[in-house]
């Protein structure tokens, strides 16, 4: 409400202060009804879930992966180790090339998605599977 509107109604007696209060209100109200919700349909839907399956497959041999070094950093200082160790390599391997192919099939909104997501744990996979070039000593 403007202030020239609130200075009109203080100087009026009460019960047309109140009829223009109240036309003032329904003036409002009928600028506010004629708001129409914004489409939704303008942007096409970029959607992750289209491929969830090669996302379970991806984050199953993540969890493998993880497990073979976790095994083969148990093994470090036993005769398994260079066993395990390679048996870690070839599973992050699998992972991180499910992982590059999924990339190269999903559009480009997609794959921000995926990265923003994922791409950091895959990341820190390879990092973990190095490590074990440093933790047993054939010498």
């Amino acid at each position: 409400m403007s202030l020239l509107a609130v200075r009109k109604m203080a100087a009026a007696p009460v019960g047309v202060a109140a009829k223009a209060s109240t036309a003032t209100t329904a003036a409002k109200f009928q600028v506010s009804s004629s708001f129409q919700a914004p489409s939704f349909a303008m942007r096409p839907f970029c959607s992750v879930s289209a491929y969830s399956a090669e996302i379970d497959a991806i984050n199953d041999k993540f969890a493998e992966a993880r497990d073979e070094i976790e095994m083969a950093t148990e093994d470090a200082e036993t005769v398994y180790f260079n066993e395990s160790a390679e048996t870690a390599r070839e599973v992050t391997n699998e992972c991180i090339t499910l992982w590059k192919q999924l990339l190269e099939k999903v559009s480009p909104e997609t794959k921000v998605q995926l990265q923003r997501s994922m791409g950091l744990k895959l990341e820190q996979l390879k990092e973990e599977v190095k490590l074990l070039d440093h933790l047993h000593d054939d010498h």
